[in-house]
Protein backbone atom coordinates (compact mmCIF):
# COMPACT_ATOMS: atom_id res chain seq x y z
CA UNK A 1 0.00 0.00 0.00
CA UNK A 2 0.78 3.60 -0.62
CA UNK A 3 0.08 6.33 0.81
CA UNK A 4 0.51 9.98 -1.22
CA UNK A 5 0.06 13.10 0.34
CA UNK A 6 -2.70 14.52 -0.50
CA UNK A 7 -4.16 11.55 1.72
CA UNK A 8 -5.42 9.22 -1.10
CA UNK A 9 -6.03 5.62 0.10
CA UNK A 10 -4.88 3.48 -2.92
CA UNK A 11 -6.39 0.11 -2.02
CA UNK A 12 -4.68 -3.04 -4.27
CA UNK A 13 -6.97 -5.48 -5.47
CA UNK A 14 -7.02 -9.04 -4.22
CA UNK A 15 -8.65 -12.01 -5.25
CA UNK A 16 -12.31 -11.45 -3.53
CA UNK A 17 -14.28 -8.53 -5.11
CA UNK A 18 -15.16 -6.04 -2.99
CA UNK A 19 -19.41 -4.28 -2.55
CA UNK A 20 -20.08 -1.06 -1.97
CA UNK A 21 -23.71 -0.18 -0.27
CA UNK A 22 -25.04 2.55 -1.51
CA UNK A 23 -27.85 4.34 0.22
CA UNK A 24 -31.06 6.50 -1.36
CA UNK A 25 -32.05 3.23 -3.19
CA UNK A 26 -29.45 2.78 -5.12
CA UNK A 27 -28.27 -0.98 -4.12
CA UNK A 28 -25.19 -1.89 -4.27
CA UNK A 29 -21.96 -2.30 -6.71
CA UNK A 30 -19.22 -5.11 -6.69
CA UNK A 31 -16.06 -5.18 -7.84
CA UNK A 32 -12.79 -2.88 -7.01
CA UNK A 33 -12.10 -0.12 -4.53
CA UNK A 34 -9.43 1.65 -6.13
CA UNK A 35 -8.56 4.47 -3.76
CA UNK A 36 -10.80 7.07 -1.69
CA UNK A 37 -9.99 10.67 -0.22
CA UNK A 38 -12.26 13.67 1.60
CA UNK A 39 -14.34 14.11 -1.83
CA UNK A 40 -15.34 10.57 -3.09
CA UNK A 41 -14.72 6.84 -3.51
CA UNK A 42 -12.83 5.41 -6.97
CA UNK A 43 -14.19 2.12 -7.45
CA UNK A 44 -14.03 -0.38 -10.51
CA UNK A 45 -16.98 -2.17 -11.07
CA UNK A 46 -17.92 -5.92 -12.56
CA UNK A 47 -18.06 -4.41 -15.90
CA UNK A 48 -14.57 -2.70 -15.71
CA UNK A 49 -16.39 0.87 -15.39
CA UNK A 50 -14.89 3.30 -13.57
CA UNK A 51 -17.23 5.00 -10.80
CA UNK A 52 -16.65 7.75 -8.50
CA UNK A 53 -18.84 7.69 -5.98
CA UNK A 54 -19.69 10.72 -3.34
CA UNK A 55 -19.79 9.88 0.43
CA UNK A 56 -23.39 11.15 1.06
CA UNK A 57 -24.50 7.74 -1.03
CA UNK A 58 -21.67 4.85 0.93
CA UNK A 59 -23.70 3.21 3.54
CA UNK A 60 -21.11 1.19 3.84
CA UNK A 61 -17.69 -0.90 2.22
CA UNK A 62 -17.29 -4.82 2.32
CA UNK A 63 -13.53 -5.54 1.11
CA UNK A 64 -12.92 -8.65 -0.14
CA UNK A 65 -9.02 -7.86 0.65
CA UNK A 66 -8.75 -8.46 4.03
CA UNK A 67 -9.83 -6.61 7.47
CA UNK A 68 -7.03 -4.57 7.55
CA UNK A 69 -8.03 -2.43 4.54
CA UNK A 70 -11.44 -2.13 5.98
CA UNK A 71 -10.21 -0.52 9.38
CA UNK A 72 -8.35 2.19 7.15
CA UNK A 73 -11.74 2.85 5.83
CA UNK A 74 -13.63 3.31 9.04
CA UNK A 75 -12.80 6.73 8.99
CA UNK A 76 -14.15 7.99 5.82
CA UNK A 77 -17.15 5.51 6.39
CA UNK A 78 -17.85 7.65 9.47
CA UNK A 79 -17.39 11.12 7.87
CA UNK A 80 -19.86 9.69 4.89
CA UNK A 81 -22.47 8.82 7.59
CA UNK A 82 -22.25 12.33 8.96
CA UNK A 83 -22.86 13.89 5.72
CA UNK A 84 -25.63 11.85 4.49
CA UNK A 85 -27.12 12.48 8.10
CA UNK A 86 -27.14 16.05 7.48
CA UNK A 87 -28.01 16.06 3.86
CA UNK A 88 -30.87 13.85 4.63
CA UNK A 89 -32.21 16.09 7.77
CA UNK A 90 -32.00 18.83 5.72
CA UNK A 91 -34.20 17.16 2.59
CA UNK A 92 -36.51 16.81 4.97
CA UNK A 93 -36.79 20.32 6.54
CA UNK A 94 -35.08 19.35 9.79
CA UNK A 95 -32.44 22.51 9.41
CA UNK A 96 -31.77 23.13 13.20
CA UNK A 97 -30.30 19.31 13.45
CA UNK A 98 -28.44 19.18 10.09
CA UNK A 99 -26.32 23.01 10.90
CA UNK A 100 -24.37 21.28 13.02
CA UNK A 101 -23.29 18.24 11.44
CA UNK A 102 -22.39 20.43 8.08
CA UNK A 103 -20.51 22.86 10.17
CA UNK A 104 -18.39 20.31 11.88
CA UNK A 105 -17.66 19.03 7.95
CA UNK A 106 -17.54 22.38 6.13
CA UNK A 107 -13.79 23.58 5.47
CA UNK A 108 -12.96 26.21 3.41
CA UNK A 109 -10.29 25.47 1.15
CA UNK A 110 -9.58 26.14 -2.42
CA UNK A 111 -7.87 22.46 -2.92
CA UNK A 112 -11.48 20.76 -2.00
CA UNK A 113 -13.41 20.72 -5.38
CA UNK A 114 -15.28 18.03 -5.52
CA UNK A 115 -19.33 17.17 -5.55
CA UNK A 116 -19.07 16.30 -1.60
CA UNK A 117 -17.54 19.30 -0.74
CA UNK A 118 -20.51 21.10 -2.68
CA UNK A 119 -22.99 19.36 -0.89
CA UNK A 120 -21.33 20.27 2.54
CA UNK A 121 -21.43 24.29 1.57
CA UNK A 122 -24.79 24.41 -0.18
CA UNK A 123 -25.87 22.55 3.06
CA UNK A 124 -24.13 25.05 5.85
CA UNK A 125 -25.38 27.94 3.59
CA UNK A 126 -28.79 26.50 3.56
CA UNK A 127 -29.25 26.29 7.49
CA UNK A 128 -27.56 29.34 8.25
CA UNK A 129 -29.66 31.27 5.41
CA UNK A 130 -32.43 29.67 7.42
CA UNK A 131 -31.74 30.61 10.81
CA UNK A 132 -31.33 33.96 9.70
CA UNK A 133 -27.68 34.18 10.52
CA UNK A 134 -26.28 36.43 7.30
CA UNK A 135 -23.04 36.87 8.55
CA UNK A 136 -22.07 32.85 9.14
CA UNK A 137 -23.56 32.02 6.17
CA UNK A 138 -21.52 34.50 3.99
CA UNK A 139 -18.15 32.35 4.19
CA UNK A 140 -19.85 29.12 2.68
CA UNK A 141 -21.88 31.22 0.51
CA UNK A 142 -18.44 32.52 -0.85
CA UNK A 143 -17.41 28.56 -0.79
CA UNK A 144 -20.42 27.21 -3.33
CA UNK A 145 -19.71 30.38 -5.88
CA UNK A 146 -15.77 29.08 -5.75
CA UNK A 147 -17.06 25.57 -6.73
CA UNK A 148 -19.67 26.50 -8.96
CA UNK A 149 -17.64 29.07 -11.16
CA UNK A 150 -15.20 25.72 -11.71
CA UNK A 151 -18.22 23.79 -12.09
CA UNK A 152 -19.12 21.43 -9.94
CA UNK A 153 -22.71 20.30 -9.54
CA UNK A 154 -24.96 18.81 -7.64
CA UNK A 155 -28.35 17.30 -7.19
CA UNK A 156 -28.87 17.06 -3.82
CA UNK A 157 -31.30 19.86 -3.06
CA UNK A 158 -32.92 20.36 -7.08
CA UNK A 159 -36.24 20.16 -5.05
CA UNK A 160 -35.20 23.19 -2.82
CA UNK A 161 -35.51 26.76 -3.70
CA UNK A 162 -32.70 28.17 -5.82
CA UNK A 163 -30.08 29.73 -3.22
CA UNK A 164 -27.02 30.13 -5.94
CA UNK A 165 -26.80 30.32 -9.54
CA UNK A 166 -24.03 29.03 -11.62
CA UNK A 167 -23.59 32.00 -13.86
CA UNK A 168 -22.61 34.84 -10.97
CA UNK A 169 -21.51 34.82 -7.77
CA UNK A 170 -23.59 36.19 -5.46
CA UNK A 171 -26.01 34.57 -2.88
CA UNK A 172 -29.35 35.32 -3.88
CA UNK A 173 -29.76 36.22 -0.19
CA UNK A 174 -26.86 37.69 1.28
CA UNK A 175 -27.45 41.50 0.32
CA UNK A 176 -24.61 43.83 2.39
CA UNK A 177 -26.28 44.41 5.18
CA UNK A 178 -25.78 42.69 9.17
CA UNK A 179 -28.42 42.61 11.86
CA UNK A 180 -25.92 41.35 14.15
CA UNK A 181 -22.52 43.66 14.71
CA UNK A 182 -21.21 41.17 17.34
CA UNK A 183 -20.24 39.07 14.48
CA UNK A 184 -19.11 41.58 12.07
CA UNK A 185 -15.17 41.44 13.54
CA UNK A 186 -14.97 37.78 13.20
CA UNK A 187 -16.46 37.60 9.54
CA UNK A 188 -14.13 40.39 8.69
CA UNK A 189 -11.17 38.02 10.03
CA UNK A 190 -12.76 35.05 7.94
CA UNK A 191 -13.01 37.06 4.79
CA UNK A 192 -9.60 38.07 5.06
CA UNK A 193 -8.40 34.59 5.06
CA UNK A 194 -10.44 33.84 2.64
CA UNK A 195 -8.75 32.10 -0.57
CA UNK A 196 -10.25 32.51 -3.84
CA UNK A 197 -7.74 29.50 -5.48
CA UNK A 198 -6.76 32.77 -7.56
CA UNK A 199 -10.08 33.63 -8.79
CA UNK A 200 -10.02 37.31 -9.99
CA UNK A 201 -13.81 37.53 -10.35
CA UNK A 202 -14.18 35.85 -6.70
CA UNK A 203 -11.38 37.77 -5.17
CA UNK A 204 -12.71 41.03 -6.42
CA UNK A 205 -16.51 40.19 -4.47
CA UNK A 206 -14.79 39.26 -1.01
CA UNK A 207 -13.06 42.77 -0.97
CA UNK A 208 -16.41 44.40 -1.76
CA UNK A 209 -18.00 42.69 1.10
CA UNK A 210 -15.11 43.63 3.05
CA UNK A 211 -15.26 47.05 2.03
CA UNK A 212 -18.72 47.26 3.62
CA UNK A 213 -18.36 45.02 6.64
CA UNK A 214 -15.25 47.68 7.62
CA UNK A 215 -17.53 51.01 6.40
CA UNK A 216 -21.00 50.00 7.08
CA UNK A 217 -22.28 53.83 7.38
CA UNK A 218 -20.96 54.24 4.04
CA UNK A 219 -20.25 57.82 3.03
CA UNK A 220 -16.13 57.15 2.15
CA UNK A 221 -15.26 58.39 -1.11
CA UNK A 222 -13.49 55.41 -3.29
CA UNK A 223 -10.28 55.99 -5.33
CA UNK A 224 -10.66 54.93 -9.05
CA UNK A 225 -7.40 52.28 -8.49
CA UNK A 226 -8.96 51.05 -4.70
CA UNK A 227 -9.59 46.84 -4.95
CA UNK A 228 -12.66 46.66 -4.99
CA UNK A 229 -13.20 47.98 -8.05
CA UNK A 230 -15.05 46.05 -11.02
CA UNK A 231 -13.87 43.19 -12.95
CA UNK A 232 -17.06 42.38 -14.85
CA UNK A 233 -17.15 40.28 -18.43
CA UNK A 234 -20.85 40.74 -18.73
CA UNK A 235 -22.59 43.73 -16.78
CA UNK A 236 -25.67 41.83 -16.00
CA UNK A 237 -23.74 38.95 -14.06
CA UNK A 238 -24.76 40.43 -10.63
CA UNK A 239 -21.78 40.38 -8.49
CA UNK A 240 -22.18 44.24 -9.58
CA UNK A 241 -24.60 44.89 -7.36
CA UNK A 242 -22.09 44.91 -4.45
CA UNK A 243 -19.80 47.49 -6.52
CA UNK A 244 -22.90 49.98 -6.70
CA UNK A 245 -23.77 49.13 -2.78
CA UNK A 246 -20.14 50.81 -2.33
CA UNK A 247 -20.77 53.79 -4.93
CA UNK A 248 -24.37 54.09 -3.89
CA UNK A 249 -23.20 55.80 -0.65
CA UNK A 250 -19.96 57.19 -1.73
CA UNK A 251 -18.80 60.32 0.08
CA UNK A 252 -19.66 62.32 -2.80
CA UNK A 253 -23.05 63.28 -4.05
CA UNK A 254 -22.46 63.18 -7.66
CA UNK A 255 -21.29 59.56 -7.54
CA UNK A 256 -24.02 58.97 -5.64
CA UNK A 257 -26.57 60.79 -7.62
CA UNK A 258 -24.83 58.77 -10.89
CA UNK A 259 -25.01 55.39 -9.31
CA UNK A 260 -28.67 55.93 -8.50
CA UNK A 261 -29.34 56.83 -11.89
CA UNK A 262 -27.17 53.24 -13.21
CA UNK A 263 -29.08 51.07 -10.79
CA UNK A 264 -32.46 52.43 -12.06
CA UNK A 265 -31.61 51.53 -16.12
CA UNK A 266 -31.04 48.02 -14.89
CA UNK A 267 -34.22 47.70 -12.78
CA UNK A 268 -36.77 45.86 -15.31
CA UNK A 269 -34.49 43.41 -16.89
CA UNK A 270 -33.15 42.26 -13.29
CA UNK A 271 -34.57 38.96 -12.08
CA UNK A 272 -36.56 39.16 -9.33
CA UNK A 273 -33.90 39.00 -6.17
CA UNK A 274 -31.24 41.60 -7.89
CA UNK A 275 -34.51 43.91 -8.52
CA UNK A 276 -35.07 43.82 -4.86
CA UNK A 277 -31.69 44.23 -3.63
CA UNK A 278 -31.67 47.26 -5.86
CA UNK A 279 -34.36 49.04 -4.64
CA UNK A 280 -32.67 48.32 -1.23
CA UNK A 281 -29.43 50.06 -1.80
CA UNK A 282 -31.76 52.87 -3.94
CA UNK A 283 -33.65 53.60 -0.33
CA UNK A 284 -30.06 53.70 1.18
CA UNK A 285 -28.91 55.74 -0.92
CA UNK A 286 -31.60 58.22 -0.84
CA UNK A 287 -31.80 58.10 2.77
CA UNK A 288 -28.37 59.70 2.35
CA UNK A 289 -29.56 62.78 0.94
CA UNK A 290 -30.06 66.24 2.93
CA UNK A 291 -33.34 66.91 0.84
CA UNK A 292 -37.07 65.77 2.59
CA UNK A 293 -38.22 65.10 -1.10
CA UNK A 294 -35.23 62.26 -1.92
CA UNK A 295 -35.57 61.26 1.68
CA UNK A 296 -39.13 60.15 0.80
CA UNK A 297 -38.50 58.85 -2.54
CA UNK A 298 -35.73 56.46 -0.13
CA UNK A 299 -38.67 55.69 1.65
CA UNK A 300 -40.98 54.94 -1.39
CA UNK A 301 -38.06 52.51 -2.85
CA UNK A 302 -37.64 50.68 0.83
CA UNK A 303 -41.43 50.03 0.55
CA UNK A 304 -41.11 47.95 -2.29
CA UNK A 305 -39.45 45.15 -0.34
CA UNK A 306 -42.15 44.19 1.92
CA UNK A 307 -44.59 44.99 -0.60
CA UNK A 308 -43.32 43.17 -3.16
CA UNK A 309 -40.68 40.90 -2.60
CA UNK A 310 -41.59 39.64 1.18
CA UNK A 311 -41.29 36.41 0.56
CA UNK A 312 -38.47 35.74 -1.72
CA UNK A 313 -36.26 38.32 0.66
CA UNK A 314 -38.14 37.88 4.29
CA UNK A 315 -34.51 39.27 5.75
CA UNK A 316 -33.82 42.43 3.27
CA UNK A 317 -37.72 42.98 3.59
CA UNK A 318 -37.78 43.15 7.52
CA UNK A 319 -34.22 44.93 7.64
CA UNK A 320 -36.14 47.81 4.90
CA UNK A 321 -39.07 47.63 7.52
CA UNK A 322 -37.28 48.80 10.21
CA UNK A 323 -35.59 51.18 8.26
CA UNK A 324 -38.54 52.91 6.83
CA UNK A 325 -40.21 53.05 10.61
CA UNK A 326 -36.78 54.94 12.01
CA UNK A 327 -37.05 57.51 9.46
CA UNK A 328 -40.23 57.97 10.26
CA UNK A 329 -39.89 58.48 13.81
CA UNK A 330 -37.16 61.02 13.05
CA UNK A 331 -39.77 62.74 10.96
CA UNK A 332 -41.54 63.39 14.24
CA UNK A 333 -44.49 60.39 12.61
CA UNK A 334 -43.56 58.09 15.90
CA UNK A 335 -47.41 56.52 15.92
CA UNK A 336 -46.45 55.52 11.99
CA UNK A 337 -43.09 54.07 13.35
CA UNK A 338 -44.32 52.06 15.85
CA UNK A 339 -47.39 50.70 13.50
CA UNK A 340 -44.85 49.61 10.95
CA UNK A 341 -43.11 48.05 13.60
CA UNK A 342 -45.68 46.53 14.99
CA UNK A 343 -46.40 44.86 11.25
CA UNK A 344 -42.60 43.63 11.18
CA UNK A 345 -43.06 42.06 14.29
CA UNK A 346 -46.10 40.08 13.21
CA UNK A 347 -44.78 39.09 9.74
CA UNK A 348 -41.86 38.32 11.00
CA UNK A 349 -41.62 37.43 14.41
CA UNK A 350 -38.21 35.68 14.05
CA UNK A 351 -36.37 37.81 12.42
CA UNK A 352 -32.49 38.82 13.26
CA UNK A 353 -33.30 42.57 13.38
CA UNK A 354 -35.20 42.53 17.09
CA UNK A 355 -32.14 42.20 18.67
CA UNK A 356 -29.87 44.63 16.45
CA UNK A 357 -28.93 47.32 18.32
CA UNK A 358 -28.26 48.90 14.72
CA UNK A 359 -31.49 48.47 13.35
CA UNK A 360 -33.74 49.03 16.39
CA UNK A 361 -31.86 51.48 18.64
CA UNK A 362 -34.53 54.59 18.58
CA UNK A 363 -36.29 55.65 21.82
CA UNK A 364 -39.60 56.06 20.07
CA UNK A 365 -40.08 52.19 20.43
CA UNK A 366 -42.54 51.18 22.66
CA UNK A 367 -40.99 49.87 25.95
CA UNK A 368 -42.84 46.32 25.57
CA UNK A 369 -41.61 45.87 22.01
CA UNK A 370 -40.09 42.05 22.33
CA UNK A 371 -36.02 43.31 21.18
Amino acid sequence: MIIFPVLFILLLPGLASDTVILRDGLGQQSGTVLASDQGSLRFQNENEQLVQITWDQVRDIKLGTGLALQDQLSDRLERARKIWRARSRLQRGDHALAEPLFAELFKSDPARNTETDLIIAEGLLRCRLERGAMEDALLPAMEVSRLLKQGVRTDRYSNLVPVADPEQPLCHYLAPVWADDSKVSRLIRSLEEWDSGGDVELSRVANQYLFLLQNPTGLVSIDEDDVIMPFYEDEDAGSELLYWSVLSRDGRPDVRRRTRLIMKTRLDRRPDWQKAWLHFLLGLSLLEEDGDGLRRQGLVQLAWLPARYAREQPYLSGIAMAIMADELAREGDVDSARLLIAELKEQFPHHPIFSSARYMPGDWIEGDMNR
